[in-house]
C-alpha cells in the first residue's frame, strides 16, 4: 500500500505529527510530508516519496504502536 493511500484512509494518524516522527531533525517537517506526498515541484524538482521516506515512515509508525499498545497493556 502507499504511504498516500494509507494515511488518507486512516484519518487519525496527523500528518503533521507524523512527519515530526518521520523527519526529527527537520525544521519545516511539515512540508517536507506534504510536497512529497503532493508531488509539488520544488527547487529544480519534483518532490516524491523515495524507500528512505517508506522507511522513517514505517520506523514513525512502529513508535506510535508501540505506545497505543502500552496503553491498551496499561489501561
Amino acid at each position: 500500500m502507499e504511504l498516500k493511500k494509507f494515511l488518507e484512509e486512516n484519518p487519525v494518524i496527523q500528518k503533521m505529527e507524523l512527519a515530526n516522527l518521520m523527519y526529527p531533525d527537520t525544521k519545516s517537517a511539515r512540508t517536507k510530508l506534504s510536497n512529497k506526498l503532493n508531488e509539488k515541484i520544488v527547487g529544480s524538482g519534483t518532490q516524491r516519496i523515495l524507500p528512505k521516506d517508506i522507511e522513517d515512515a514505517k520506523r514513525a509508525l512502529k513508535i506510535v504502536r508501540d505506545r497505543i499498545d502500552k496503553f491498551i497493556e496499561e489501561a
